[in-house]
């Protein structure tokens, strides 16, 4: 299910700034997708 980085942060009890530079990590890895931009940004695990 595609979460936003502000839904992921209320979930995980972090910070929205500390989700981002994560997601950021698991994408530039090739685990994580992104789809959209801006406050539109959904991120998936890739399979």
């Amino acid at each position: 299910m595609p979460l936003k980085s502000s839904e992921l942060a209320l979930r995980l009890g972090f910070s929205k700034n500390k989700v981002l530079k994560q997601i950021k990590k698991l994408e530039n890895l090739g685990l994580v997708e992104k789809k959209g931009s801006g406050s539109h940004t959904h991120y998936t695990i890739k399979k």
